[in-house]
């Protein structure tokens, strides 16, 4: 039986977090560099925008605490996540020439590929 955690006052177990969790990876990876400009653009600011934060520390200590992933995948996605925060700040610029060739966008995008790999993850949108 799975434990209960309790987040933002509502309780969830640990397979809810696990969904919570993979769905972020349906966003971002080297995948998006092939969609339309629209697209990829919508994925990065309207999708994963509003989900990276599925990522904060307290929902990795419950994967973690479950075995749903390794430390080494805890640290990828704190990596993921604090990189996430500073390209999606005020003032840093919002363009697909920038997504591309940003150092910070490929390294996201490179956690990114290795996490879906350990999720077995493969489908794109």
């Amino acid at each position: 039986m799975n434990k209960k955690y309790l987040i933002d006052n509502k309780e969830f177990d640990s397979d809810v977090v696990m969904e919570m969790f993979a769905q972020v990876f349906e966003y971002v990876g080297n995948f998006i560099l092939g969609l339309s400009d629209d697209d990829l653009l919508g994925n990065i600011y309207e999708e994963y925008d509003f989900s990276y934060t599925d990522l904060a520390d307290f929902r990795l200590d419950i994967l973690l605490d479950n075995g749903n992933i390794t430390e080494e995948i805890k640290v990828k996605a704190q990596e993921m996540r604090n990189l996430s925060e500073k390209m999606f700040e005020v003032g840093v610029e919002r363009s697909v020439s920038f997504i591309k060739k940003s150092p910070e966008w490929r390294r996201i995008f490179t956690l990114a590929e290795e996490i879906r790999k350990f999720l077995g993850i493969t489908n794109t949108i």
